[in-house]
């Protein structure tokens, strides 16, 4: 979706001045497809192990009108909260950027159609064990059309805002044997400041190992012998290198409801790339 608005003001010196200010709206992804305004993402993240040298990205146009789209890699490390620091130093040890190029920097996809890119890499010999991990960003360039009607030439001044819209994906690179375990998993209850009617639930995650993992973390309700869900979230990351993780499971007046109640349990479980499970579920009573 593009967001323009226009405010009228008095003529200034005869002149139309039509400045474009871009806001970039990066989005968060999920185990199956990433969304952002009119365009999908799949898959939602890239793994490089064993001998494979490419992987592909489908990009799908939603709208009703021809798109182009801006390709980059960047460099970025996960913060506790689930916020990110942009990393500018291409020597970190940590990133893949300097081993993985793109098919295409741009491309155009006409409407209600899909079109494909390839990732490739470049790993050096001698790369150490372990995992490095960089970000592919996909933005939706705007059309910025800047015409002025006759009637309206030198009389006012427009001022055109514009939203870009993107999708961040990882993109992994293992090398080597590598092996992950959650160490330690809580959790903390906390009332809205603004609601007392309202609950959130903090969970606090850290793993150990050489590779990153994903969790899908529910919150499920025991009440008279059945499993039901409160809440949920899929594929929740532990990159690597890792570090602990904060996942707040923020609840409407409903799902608040159903923990006060009590028998509730956070559930916790590690999927694969495609958010299938692996392993047992675990259990933390409240």
């Amino acid at each position: 979706m593009k967001i323009q608005q226009k405010t009228r003001v008095r003529p200034w010196f005869g002149r139309r001045i039509i400045p474009v200010i871009c806001l970039a709206a990066l989005v968060s992804t999920n185990p199956v497809a990433a969304f952002a305004n009119g365009f999908l993402l799949a898959p939602t993240r890239l793994i490089f192990e064993g001998p494979g040298r490419s992987q592909e990205l489908t990009i799908m146009n939603q709208s009703d009108k021809p798109q182009t789209y801006r390709l980059r890699v960047e460099d970025r490390r996960l913060k506790e909260d689930g916020q990110y620091d942009l990393i500018t130093d291409n020597a970190d040890p940590t990133v893949a950027s300097p081993m993985l190029r793109l098919s295409v920097r741009q491309i155009s996809i006409p409407p209600r159609s899909s079109s494909t890119v390839r990732v490739l890499l470049r790993k050096p010999i001698g790369q150490a064990a372990g995992e490095v991990r960089s970000h592919l960003v996909v933005t939706e360039l705007p059309v910025v059309n800047v015409a002025v009607p006759a009637s309206e030439q030198n009389s006012e001044i427009t001022v055109s805002i514009t939203t870009i819209f993107g999708i961040s994906i990882p993109v992994l690179v293992r090398t080597g044997e590598t092996s992950a375990r959650i160490a330690t998993v809580t959790k903390t209850r906390v009332v809205s400041p603004d609601n007392p009617q309202l609950e959130s639930v903090v969970v606090r995650a850290e793993a150990t190992g050489t590779r990153s993992m994903f969790l899908d973390v529910r919150l499920v309700s025991t009440r008279n012998r059945r499993a039901t869900p409160i809440a949920q979230a899929r594929s929740f990351a532990l990159y690597a290198p890792l570090g602990p993780r904060i996942l707040t499971l923020s609840l409407d007046a409903e799902q608040t409801a159903k923990l006060r109640a009590g028998n509730v349990v956070l559930q916790y479980q590690e999927v694969n790339r495609d958010g299938a499970p692996i392993g047992a579920v675990t259990e933390i009573a409240f």
